[in-house]
């Protein structure tokens, strides 16, 4: 079973190693620095003390007085108790004087300290000091100073032994005090990290991943605010972008209240197509093939360019929706693929819009373009009301929404009769019982008329402009 981790979770993981790896980085540099510190400062006053003492010996000549010389050794070594031995040896391994009051002593190589001095006295040329790196006691300090004069094989040396217990315990101090202040700052810089990263990172990603599942979801009107003036920012603006675009692509069919609709209830445009009782309207402009014959092509473009946005723009200004062009015609609905109060008003609203904005509008175009008109155009609208089938029609790449059935053939066929009847808008008999009074008034009932493709008289109206 594949384990799945949000970001969330993956985030506070990244921010917890980063902190964790920052203190230790942070812990190991700063105590390194303490110890280097702490040590050099502490070397530094030895080294002068030893080149004091041994400028000292020198000059009283007390190499030659082992006695009194041991006497210095002590005394110095009780003015600082911290020092742990002072050896003054020479190339054959004889103790000239020590702290511990020993002198004129040979020191075997196997003897405690033996080794360590035989191996001074043979290496050392100038100056030194080391920190003796040894787990079982304080760590030492040894210094080694080679007076001056004599030969590599009469060497004679000034070793001492400096215990660095005050100072380790002090850097011991100071690291304790170091991880605590680490993780006093980690207790408190975490959670405002984890604040920032919330207010900064996670709460914008979820506000887009929040408005990506609204929008696949069929809300259009779906739109993201934030205002962090970096990359999450331009995903928003590119996201809103995409919204707006996709609401474009369907109000290109459908009126904008119905895609403000559909943004706020996407479940209420049935996929599976349903049955409705709605009114279709077929709109077509007559004399349009003569008056195209002699045009440039991008004139007729412009024409029908300006006609269907003129017209369409009516069909949605009353809820209505497009369902298609039909080279110059225009086929609509009302009431259809979202239910529409007063459709058939609204459809008789519109077909009276439509003339009204052709003859004025759309005729004033064609003046100003200075086109010559060898037949009049005019606009021929039929509307019919009844049940269709309202739905996707097509197959799972490529599908449109439109309506089926009787009426939509009525419809259709009702543009046409305008032509024989000499009418300018006609619709039957249902869309006439359904739309108010004040409408019923304006219409004309007209002889029952022979539809092809249906085995009745239609009771037809006509429409005054």
């Amino acid at each position: 079973m594949k384990i799945r981790i949000g970001l969330t979770p993956k985030i506070l993981i990244l921010i917890s190693l980063f902190i964790t790896l920052l203190s230790i980085s942070i812990y190991l540099t700063v105590s390194e620095q303490i110890i280097s510190g702490s040590i050099e400062v502490t070397t530094e006053n030895i080294n002068d003390f030893v080149n004091d003492l041994s400028n000292k010996i020198e000059e009283n000549h007390l190499l030659e007085d082992v006695v009194t010389l041991n006497l210095l050794l002590a005394e110095q070594k009780n003015l600082y108790p911290d020092i742990d031995k002072i050896n003054i040896v020479r190339r054959d391994i004889i103790l000239v004087s020590s702290t511990i009051g020993e002198f004129n002593r040979q020191i075997g190589s196997n003897e405690e300290g033996g080794g360590e001095l035989l191996e001074l006295v043979e290496n050392t040329g100038i100056p030194e000091g080391r920190v003796e790196d040894r787990e079982d006691i304080t760590p030492r300090y040894t210094y080694v100073y080679p007076f001056s004069g004599g030969t590599p094989e009469n060497r004679v040396l000034l070793v001492l032994k400096y215990s660095l217990e005050k100072e380790f315990h002090a850097i011991e101090h100071a690291k304790d005090g170091l991880r605590k202040n680490i993780l006093l700052s980690v207790l408190i810089f975490f959670p405002i990290i984890l604040i920032a990263f919330h207010f900064f990172l996670l709460l914008p990603l979820k506000k887009i991943t929040n408005a990506s599942a609204s929008l696949g979801s069929g809300r259009f009107n779906t739109e993201i605010t934030i205002k962090t003036g970096d990359e999450l920012e331009k995903v928003a603006d590119t996201f809103n972008r995409m919204a707006e675009q996709i609401r474009a692509r369907y109000e290109r069919y459908l009126s904008p209240q119905v895609v403000e609709r559909l943004s706020r209830d996407p479940e209420a445009f049935d996929r599976g197509g349903r049955k409705v009782t709605a009114s279709v309207m077929f709109c077509d402009l007559a004399g349009f093939t003569s008056f195209s014959q002699n045009l440039e092509p991008d004139k007729i473009s412009g024409f029908l360019n300006y006609y269907f946005k003129e017209l369409t723009s009516i069909i949605f200004s009353n809820e209505g929706t497009l369902d298609k062009y039909l080279g110059d015609g225009i086929m609509a609905v009302f009431g259809a693929p979202m239910p529409v109060e007063d459709f058939a008003d609204k459809a008789l609203e519109a077909a009276r819009q439509m003339h009204q904005c052709f003859e004025e509008n759309v005729e004033k175009w064609i003046a100003a373009n200075e086109i010559d008109m060898k037949e009049q155009l005019s606009i021929r609208i039929g509307i019919s009301t009844g049940e269709v089938f309202s739905g996707n029609i097509g197959y799972d790449k490529r599908s449109d929404f439109t309506v089926i059935g009787s009426t939509v053939n009525l419809a259709a066929r009702l543009e046409h009769e305008n032509k024989i009847q000499k009418t300018k808008i006609l619709i039957d008999e249902s869309t006439y019982r359904l739309v108010s009074k004040e409408q019923q008034l304006k219409l004309e009932a007209r002889e029952p008329v022979n539809i092809r493709g249906f085995d009745r008289k239609i009771e037809v109206f006509g429409v005054k402009v």
